[in-house]
């Protein structure tokens, strides 16, 4: 059996109310105000030129209002509620999305304090241009603590000069990781020494690091608690001295595949930086007996 349904333009929706999808949909249209908002007639008392149609002896032809969508008054939450929400999310891609939204949003999620932590893990093909405008809205990066670019190959040295050389971004960093990121050289990592907060920093897999550039910010870096530099062939025994002469407070160390290292290295490391709680000397060929022996004697700390 079909049925019409009349609208305000005169059209006929015709429906098989022997399909059961179509069923629902004509059951939720007359239930949706059947007195006052639509009215369904049989196919028997229908004249689709006619607006006025006969259906019995009491039954009368009410056309279905629309309702425009401004019209409508929309649930909303208070901004408080909204604001823990989005505290929840991360900036990537998260709070971008939402931001898109509406204009409320946008003005919410840039809140700084919801852009404390940046991370682009997962996002490998990421560009300069991305680069470029996610950064360009600095006052929501004022609280900006920790930034990753890790496995970011698409990214040039101009584009992390640009972004290390933002004193907004910049002022409170304390945390870095550029490990396997293309476009971390020697400048940018001597424009990542100035940075006065920053204590923890990870360049593993930066392969075009020199021995000078490494040792050039280990000399003008102020504090360090984790340096991770693995894989890292400008590393020698001259940066391992470095790390144990400035930075006695270091936490997490992690040197993997550094060949250069020298057991007097790191008998010197072992000696020095006695707050290690995380020690990564795996792959360095030259350490024998004697640098596992002070390890062992001065590092009581040592977890792992």
């Amino acid at each position: 059996m079909e049925e019409f349904c009349y609208d305000e333009d005169e059209s006929v929706c015709i429906m098989d109310t022997d399909d059961e999808q179509s069923l629902r949909t004509l059951n939720f249209f007359s239930s949706w105000d059947a007195k006052h908002e639509s009215f369904i007639v049989s196919q028997s008392h229908v004249s689709s030129g006619s607006k006025r149609t006969q259906c019995g002896e009491n039954s009368e032809f009410v056309p279905r209002k629309r309702v425009k969508l401004e019209e409508v008054e929309q649930p909303s939450l208070p901004d408080d509620i909204v604001y823990r929400i989005f505290q929840l999310l991360r900036p990537l891609p998260d709070l971008l999305r939402a931001s898109s939204v509406c204009k409320a949003w946008l003005q919410l999620s840039d809140h700084p304090s919801l852009w404390t932590t940046v991370s682009f893990n997962g996002f490998e093909h990421v560009s300069d241009a991305n680069l470029y405008f996610l950064f360009k809205n600095t006052e929501r990066l004022q609280k900006l603590r920790s930034i990753s670019l890790s496995r970011c190959h698409g990214i040039a040295e101009f584009s992390l000069l640009n972004l290390f050389s933002s004193s907004i971004i910049i002022s409170g960093l304390e945390a870095v990781d550029l490990s396997w990121c293309s476009g971390v050289t020697d400048r940018v990592l001597l424009s990542l020494s100035r940075l006065e907060k920053l204590s923890n920093i990870s360049i593993s897999r930066c392969f075009q690091l020199t021995r000078a550039g490494i040792e050039t910010f280990l000399g003008s870096c102020k504090q360090l608690t984790s340096f991770d530099a693995s894989y890292c062939e400008g590393l020698a025994s001259g940066s391992v001295r470095l790390i144990a002469d400035r930075f006695s407070d270091l936490v997490t160390l992690r040197l993997c595949n550094s060949y250069r290292i020298t057991d007097g290295a790191a008998d010197l490391l072992a000696r020095s930086c006695r707050h290690l709680k995380v020690l990564d000397l795996s792959w360095c060929r030259r350490l024998g007996n004697a640098s596992a022996n002070s390890i062992a004697l001065n590092l009581p700390n040592l977890r792992e």
